[in-house]
């Protein structure tokens, strides 16, 4: 039984590895940035790649487990790319064919300093307000619409990285910290963007 084991350790590290030789640094740069302007909203233009280093991660979460999810024990290569957007750093995590936005934006630059970290308890108020507005718009009690997450995040504006309404030019960038909330309710996902104040209902810059 033991050797057993071993072989099947093996096999797995061995499939890691061949899966790494396939993921190359260029192409999990890509994944990452296109991650990165997917929850953000912000252009390609506006991302630049601080660092990219390869990784080995011990199960399928790619080292960023969430709560109340189950991931297969399996050796996953892949890479752990620094992006900056704005004054702000984000770390991506890439693996398996896919690519994670990981934890909270890193520290950016001196001038990043000056904007006031969001709290979760800010958050969880905010994704609170997202629900009475969902729940008021589809008519139907807040209790029905479940909250998946809330994560911080920097947009590029005060416009949250949702487009300027028609006629209205965009604001000049000045990054904002704030949060990416996500709620569910009969199998739709609907998203929030929020600063630390406010919640607003957008389609991200790019996506139609």
């Amino acid at each position: 039984m033991r050797t057993c084991g071993v072989a099947v350790v093996w096999w797995m590290v061995m499939l890691g590895q061949s899966d790494a030789q396939e993921l190359t640094r260029e192409r999990a740069v890509a994944m990452a940035t296109a991650e990165l302007m997917r929850v953000v909203g912000m252009a390609e233009a506006s991302i630049a790649v601080v660092d990219a280093t390869a990784a080995q991660w011990r199960d399928s979460s790619l080292g960023c487990p969430q709560r109340g999810m189950a991931y297969e024990p399996v050796i996953t290569p892949g890479y752990r790319v620094t992006l900056r957007a704005g004054n702000g750093r984000h770390s991506v995590h890439v693996g398996a064919g896919r690519a994670v936005l990981c934890g909270t934006p890193l520290r950016g630059d001196a001038r990043d300093g000056k904007l006031a970290r969001p709290s979760p308890t800010a958050g969880l108020k905010l994704a609170e307000q997202a629900r009475t507005d969902a729940a008021a718009r589809l008519g139907i009690p807040p209790e029905r619409i479940a909250i998946n997450f809330f994560r911080p995040t920097t947009w590029p504006d005060a416009q949250l990285g949702c487009p300027a309404p028609a006629g209205e030019a965009a604001p000049q960038p000045q990054p904002v910290r704030g949060f990416l909330i996500e709620l569910s309710a009969a199998g739709t996902t609907y998203e929030y963007h929020a600063d630390q104040t406010r919640v607003v209902r957008c389609e991200p810059r790019g996506r139609r």
